[in-house]
């Protein structure tokens, strides 16, 4: 039980045993709430009291001790009471003028009963009456989460409750779903167009540390009052929030417990439909697994199949791939679940980046990558390659906010028809991912179509063949540039980057250009292949994407 449920002392004067009592002091402090009433007539009293309890006495155990009368309101109020109900002229005349000045000074209700009462009527009719309280404040939160309990069992949503609670505490509600990023609202004496004045939609769904409820105050349309922010937790895991603004009225104490109730039975339907959504996913990833891997024997087939989940197969696709990577992610079981969490971030961002778009997006999840594919609109290769790109460019900026520059990885495949077609695009986009890293192009977005010899070098087997080759070409000036700390491979890649033009290499290196003469003259000195041949320039210049493609220091 709460121990502020109860009545305040205002109130427990007005019931009949107390109508007499009169108020000698403290008058401020009448609107505390009295939980309990006690007896004092022992001099131990102070041993045995706890706050929010009313205190009766005849002054008995202190009627001769001055020095107690002086010391006992303020040792009183120190420890939480609220108040002293004093019965005089059975042993004190009458009530001390130095309490009564106490009392006003600490806001402490002093007050004097008649002599014709009993403290057995007194404390059965306040206990009562507390109970009472108690019981229909805790009838009241009771039938609230039944009603919330029977809207989820019987498939109603968060709208469905916004609107119960709007109702029971009369004022406007908020709901938000930081999961799934859905928001349900009932306004009750406010402007539904205006509901997005009443909260802060860039925090709402920011959590740092463990989230509690708590009022805020508001200014909104010109009026001020308060929200009371309620989060929606399941376990230890944050879902959002339950706003409740003060549109209409004040809340009551009593109304807080029924918003906490609402975010209980909330989380209940929020963790529902997520798992609702989570199997979906697996069923459409499933089933994308089978598109991207099997066997072709019958396209209709998985053209039939991919209805069901709303697919249209019969369209043209290329296949893209969005990988996150983040090396300061330590392995474990957390590190697991946050590398999950964002990789399904990446996967909602997408989905709704295209959410609006004339455009068939099939997507899904392997590993830590999202696989989109992507209907094709223009199927000549360089404007389709070119409009894939520049989607994968949006992508990124969309997604900048929540990744850092160079965690994700972008790669496109090629365009083939037919459900074959898909799985040949997939594929190079996969392929694209593992030769982007090993070219150092890890982070940036990369096309297929445009590795250009690399996809030739990545289907040599033996490596030994690669080292030899490597060893025909440019290991000579790695090692050269080792021993001696100079540039010859790096000037060799800008002679190259610069179509063999020395003014160009050397401004682009700052380098003067007698230095960069010497510099490529060394070259065909230490290698001995020749820049003005076609055939040793072409291999000197496969032989630095070797270095790349094997990841030879450079």
């Amino acid at each position: 039980m709460n121990k502020e449920i109860g009545l305040s002392l205002r109130e427990l004067l007005e019931l009949e045993p107390f109508h007499n009592t009169r108020v000698v002091g403290g008058h401020k402090g009448l609107d505390k709430t009295v939980i309990n009433v006690n007896v004092m007539e022992v001099p131990d009293i102070l041993d045995w009291i706890k706050p929010g309890e009313l205190l009766l006495t005849t002054a008995y155990s202190i009627r001769d001790n001055v020095t107690a009368q002086q010391n006992l309101v303020p040792q009183l109020a120190q420890r939480g009471l609220v108040g002293l109900a004093i019965k005089p002229r059975r042993y004190i005349e009458r009530i001390p003028d130095i309490m009564i000045e106490q009392a006003d000074q600490y806001d402490f209700p002093l007050l004097e009963l008649p002599g014709e009462v009993s403290f057995s009527d007194l404390i059965n009719h306040a206990l009562t009456a507390i109970v009472d309280k108690q019981n229909n404040y805790l009838n009241r939160s009771l039938n609230a989460h039944r009603l919330f309990m029977d809207i989820v069992l019987n498939g109603g949503d968060l709208k469905d409750m916004a609107k119960s609670l709007a109702q029971l505490v009369e004022n406007t509600v908020i709901i938000y779903d930081v999961k799934h990023e859905r928001v349900a609202w009932e306004t009750v004496n406010w402007d539904e167009d205006k509901i997005g004045d009443l909260w802060d939609k860039e925090s709402v769904g920011v959590v740092r540390g463990h989230v509690q409820t708590s009022k805020v105050p508001v200014e909104a349309d010109g009026c001020k009052f308060c929200n009371l922010e309620v989060p929606i937790y399941s376990g230890n895991e944050y879902y959002g929030k339950v706003l409740v603004c003060e549109t209409n009225k004040p809340l009551s104490f009593s109304d807080i417990p029924i918003v906490e109730r609402l975010a209980t039975v909330a989380a209940l339907e929020i963790v529902n439909q997520h798992a609702l959504i989570q199997v979906e996913r697996r069923y459409a990833n499933e089933f994308l697994d089978l598109l991207l891997f099997s066997q072709i024997e019958e396209e209709s087939e998985f053209i039939n199949r991919g209805k069901f989940f709303g697919w249209d197969l019969a369209k043209p696709y290329v296949a893209v791939i969005l990988q996150y990577e983040n090396d300061s992610i330590k392995t474990g079981s957390e590190s697991e679940k946050r590398r999950q969490d964002i990789n399904n971030s990446i996967f909602k961002m997408v989905c709704d980046f295209y959410k609006d778009e004339d455009r068939a997006v099939i997507a899904g999840t392997k590993s830590n990558m999202v696989i989109l594919l992507l209907e094709v609109k223009k199927k000549e290769p360089k404007l389709l390659y070119r409009e894939v790109m520049e989607e994968a460019k949006l992508m990124r900026k969309a997604l900048s906010h929540l990744l850092k520059e160079g965690d994700l990885t972008i790669s496109v495949g090629r365009y083939y028809e037919g459900i074959a077609g898909i799985q040949k695009s997939y594929k190079e986009a996969f392929k694209a991912l593992r030769i982007g890293k090993q070219i150092g192009s890890r982070g940036q977005n990369i096309n297929f179509h445009d590795l250009g010899i690399y996809r030739l070098l990545v289907l040599i087997d033996k490596r030994e063949e690669l080292e030899e080759f490597l060893n025909e070409t440019v290991r000579p000036l790695i090692n050269y540039d080792a021993e001696r700390n100079s540039d010859l491979v790096k000037t060799l890649d800008m002679f190259f980057r610069c179509q063999g033009n020395a003014k160009k290499v050397s401004d682009k290196l700052y380098t003067h250009y007698n230095t960069v003469l010497y510099r490529l003259e060394r070259i065909q000195e230490i290698t001995g292949l020749d820049l003005n041949d076609s055939e040793d320039r072409f291999n000197l210049e496969v032989g630095l994407k070797v270095c790349k493609l094997m990841q030879t220091k450079v």
